[in-house]
C-alpha cells in the first residue's frame, strides 16, 4: 500500500468503528483528498477514486437524497470495502 493512502485508512476506519460520523468522515476525506499528492500506485489511485464517488453521491439529508445519492449505511459499507482492498 502506497504510504499517501494511509490517512485515508485512518479516517475511514474511524468512521468504520463509529468513531467519527458521516458528516465527519466526509469533510476529512474531501480535504485529505484535494491535498493528495498525484502519482499513486495504481491499486490505490483506484481504491481512493472508488470511496471518492461514494463520499461525493453521500447525502446526509434524506429528503433530500435522490436515486444517485447514498445515505450513512452506503458510505460506510464503501469505507469498509476501501479498508479491505487497499
Amino acid at each position: 500500500m502506497d504510504s499517501r493512502v494511509v490517512p485515508f485508512a485512518v479516517v475511514s476506519r474511524a468512521f468504520a468503528e463509529d468513531r467519527i460520523s458521516a458528516s465527519e468522515f466526509e469533510a476529512v476525506f474531501l480535504a485529505l483528498f484535494r491535498a493528495i499528492d498525484p502519482g499513486l500506485d495504481a491499486g490505490s489511485a483506484r481504491a481512493v477514486d472508488k470511496l471518492f464517488s461514494a463520499v461525493d453521491s453521500y447525502c446526509a439529508n434524506p429528503n433530500l437524497r435522490d436515486d444517485s445519492d447514498i445515505d450513512e449505511m452506503m458510505l460506510k459499507a464503501a469505507s469498509v470495502d476501501f479498508l479491505e482492498n487497499i
